[in-house]
């Protein structure tokens, strides 16, 4: 069972590397100086692309539907702990980047 933990965390670990660019260029974005707030952000299709191809590389690869469960839960915990802790380093937001990153926000959460 510690075997296919650790395979899990690892791809895992694949996913979040993969999705490092775009987490970059969201920390680089000049939260605290928006004027407007806009359609989705450049990076969010980006990271959205990433874990697409990723996702379906792997799950297509996972033998049982266990250990595609942990993948995908564990996936999902690591990217809202990485997009949370990408928020902190964005400091400081104004209120229109507030409500850009609400939009974030919103685009993940019905992400299917």
């Amino acid at each position: 069972m510690g075997v296919a933990s650790a395979a899990v965390l690892a791809l895992v670990h694949r996913v979040e590397v993969d999705c490092e660019a775009a987490w970059r260029e969201m920390r680089n974005t000049g939260w605290g100086k928006m004027e407007s707030v806009g359609d989705q952000s450049s990076y969010v299709a980006e990271l959205l692309r990433h874990i697409d191809s990723q996702a379906a590389e792997i799950l297509a690869l996972v033998g049982k539907q266990q250990y595609a469960r942990a993948f995908c839960d564990n996936l999902v915990e690591h990217l809202a702990n990485t997009y949370v802790a990408n928020i902190v380093q964005c400091r400081p937001i104004s209120e229109v980047g507030a409500e850009q990153v609400n939009f974030l926000s919103s685009t993940l959460t019905n992400y299917n």
